[in-house]
C-alpha cells in the first residue's frame, strides 16, 4: 500500500522536473523508513503488552491458588484443633461423683441455686446420706464400665525387678535401698531379662489404640467422662 502511494505521488511530481522529482523521492523514502520504524515500534509495544497481560494472568492464577490453599489450611487447622479438643476431653480419667453430687442434681431442677441446696445436705440424717452415697457408687460403677480405664503400660525393667523381689509384708522404704543396690550389681544382660518383651509392648499398643477409639465413640454419644 505504501509503494502504491509513493508511485502515485511520483506521477504527480513528474511535471515539476528532475530535481524536484529527486528531492521528492528522497523525502518519500525517508518517510517510508520512518513509517516502517513506527510500525515496528507499535508491534514491539503490542508484544510487550501481550507478554505483560499473559504474565499478569499467570500471577493472578498463582494468587488464587495460594488463597485457596490458605483457606484449606485454615479449615484443616480448625478441624484438627476440634479433634484434639475432643480427644483431650474423651481421654480424661473418669470423674467420680459423690452422694452430695446426686443430691444437688436431684434438687436443682426446681431452680434452686447450689448455695441454697448444699446447706440442706448437712441437715440430712446419716441413713439419708448413705442412700445418696449408694446411688453415687452405682453411678460410678456404671461410668467406669462405660468409660473403660486406660490400659497400663508394661512395667520397665527396674519396676519388674522390684515387683519380683519385693515380698509381701515388707515395707518399701526398708527394702528400696537393698533392691536398688542389688539392681546395680546385675549385669547388662541380667537387667535386659527384666525388660519389656516385644509381644507385651505390641499388645499394649493395640489395646491403647482400641481404648482411644472406644473412648472417642463413647464421648460423642454420652459426653465427657
Amino acid at each position: 500500500m505504501l509503494s502504491s502511494r509513493i508511485g502515485a505521488l511520483r506521477t504527480l511530481a513528474a511535471p515539476l522536473g528532475v530535481a524536484s522529482m529527486r528531492t521528492f523521492m528522497y523525502s518519500a523514502v525517508a518517510f517510508a523508513k520512518s513509517s516502517s520504524r513506527e510500525v515496528d515500534g507499535i508491534r514491539s509495544e503490542k508484544r510487550k503488552v501481550s507478554d505483560l497481560t499473559a504474565q499478569l494472568r499467570k500471577e493472578k492464577k498463582v494468587l488464587r491458588d495460594l488463597v485457596k490453599a490458605h483457606k484449606e489450611t485454615v479449615k484443616n487447622h480448625k478441624k484438627l484443633n476440634k479433634e484434639r479438643a475432643a480427644e483431650d476431653k474423651a481421654y480424661r480419667p473418669v470423674k467420680h461423683i459423690s452422694g452430695l453430687n446426686i443430691f444437688v442434681k436431684e434438687n436443682a431442677g426446681n431452680g434452686a441455686r447450689v448455695d441454697e441446696i448444699v446447706p440442706r445436705w448437712t441437715s440430712l440424717s446419716d441413713s439419708e446420706k448413705q442412700s445418696y452415697a449408694k446411688k453415687a457408687e452405682e453411678r460410678n460403677q456404671q461410668r467406669i464400665k462405660l468409660y473403660t480405664p486406660k490400659p497400663k503400660r508394661p512395667a520397665n525393667a527396674y519396676s519388674t525387678f522390684v515387683r519380683e523381689n519385693w515380698f509381701d509384708g515388707d515395707s518399701f522404704i526398708s527394702v528400696s535401698k537393698t533392691l536398688a543396690s542389688q539392681w546395680k550389681q546385675l549385669s547388662k544382660q541380667e537387667k535386659e531379662s527384666y525388660g519389656i518383651k516385644d509381644d507385651s509392648m505390641e499388645k499394649y499398643k493395640q489395646a491403647l489404640k482400641a481404648w482411644r477409639e472406644h473412648r472417642l465413640k463413647v464421648f460423642r454419644e454420652h459426653g465427657p467422662p
